[in-house]
């Protein structure tokens, strides 16, 4: 029970807008868990932590951790626990730009996954809609994001809601680039849903999205006012992935 309080404490800071922290936090957990040796402990210490870095969007980082994990776990026995890892290793070699890769395996992850019985959870389509954005399959991205959705509404899995959200939208675009006022849509769902849970990184990824639609419409007054004041809220993070698009987009709103 404490290993579980454990993994899901660095998250709800990283989600929550301390990035920083939440790295600082799984650290110190790996660190523990390796000083007591306990296989358990220690393969959620390791998932925490390579989950974190997915969530900063550094892959290659990720990918080590994650790849730790799949070691231990396929010594221990652990099924479960090498589905977590294929998923992080999977959405790592995205982040990667390896789309076709992450694919396979995040799918194989997931059905290896359901063939216990267990629930798949919505950031687990989340890796698998990213691994088909990043491969340039919005066809299958969108079936993934929106199966993510569907289960969430039966299951009242809304962990993933405002990413899933966002990640339909940018399908949606690559699918098809006039899609613009569906895409807007979905990017303003997932940033009312970010708000309603205080989930400040996934707000200030999907007002990213939005903005870069409504600068391709010409709206660029609308836009850099909403991105400028998710940015300016945050304290942290300011050398991971979303911080930095996110201020180079409002550096080019400003010219």
């Amino acid at each position: 029970m404490r290993a579980a309080c454990r993994f899901y404490a660095p998250f709800c800071a990283a989600t929550l807008g301390f990035p920083d922290e939440g790295l600082r936090q799984s650290q110190e957990f790996l660190a523990r868990a390796r000083e007591r040796s306990e296989p358990l402990p220690l393969a959620f210490a390791l998932n925490c932590v390579s989950t974190l870095f997915v969530w900063r969007r550094e892959g290659e980082e990720a990918l080590k951790f994650a790849d730790a994990l799949l070691t231990l776990s396929m010594e221990q026995g652990f099924s479960n626990w090498q589905s977590f890892a294929r998923i992080d290793r999977g959405h790592s070699l995205a982040l990667m730009g390896k789309g076709e890769d992450a694919i396979v395996e995040i799918s194989r992850a997931i059905a290896s996954y359901e063939a216990t019985g267990a629930a798949v959870t919505g950031w687990m389509r989340c890796s698998l809609a990213f691994g088909y954005l990043v491969a340039e399959q919005p066809t299958e991205g969108l079936r993934a994001a929106i199966k993510g959705l569907e289960v969430g509404e039966q299951t009242g899995d809304a962990e993933a809601k405002a990413e899933l959200n966002r990640l339909k939208g940018e399908l949606l675009l690559m699918l098809d680039p006039t899609a613009s006022s569906e895409a807007e849509t979905s990017f303003r769902i997932a940033i009312n849903i970010a708000r309603l849970q205080d989930a400040r990184l996934l707000e200030l990824r999907a007002t990213r999205s939005l903005a870069r639609v409504l600068t391709s419409q010409g709206r660029r007054e609308e836009a850099r006012p909403m991105l400028a004041a998710i940015y300016n809220w945050f304290t942290e993070g300011f050398d991971i992935a979303d911080l930095i698009d996110a201020k180079a987009l409002l550096d080019e709103l400003s010219v």
